[in-house]
């Protein structure tokens, strides 16, 4: 602060003086949003996708490897949950009736 320049000139100062790191923040924010939508997507995604194949497994309806994109997380989890729907598929093929195998229960307490 400089107590000889009025109140108006010290503000239109420090406005010069953080005009261009304003405008290159307002200028990078929509990449930046951009980037933590993509992100939040590649995180989320495949587990939004693995969870709607956990609950067709359940209720006993086809099922589908999951197919992730590039630069999606969880590829291992993928993976893992691919090989168990192959698995499942072999067993069901084996069976001589259309009837799905069992593959587990669920025991409700209580109910």
């Amino acid at each position: 602060m400089r107590p000889s320049v009025p109140a108006f000139g010290q503000l239109l100062g420090n406005v010069r003086y953080f005009a261009p790191v304003a405008l290159a923040s307002l200028v990078l924010l929509p990449f930046l949003i951009f980037e933590i939508i993509a992100a939040n997507n590649r995180f989320t995604g495949p587990i939004g996708r693995l969870r709607s194949e956990m609950v067709k497994l359940k209720e006993g309806q086809a099922l589908r490897t999951l197919k992730l994109r590039n630069g999606d997380h969880w590829n291992e989890l993928a993976k893992d949950f691919n090989a168990l729907v192959d698995q499942i598929h072999s067993e069901r093929n084996q069976t001589a009736d259309d009837t799905p195998p069992t593959i587990f229960s669920i025991k409700r307490s209580g109910s």
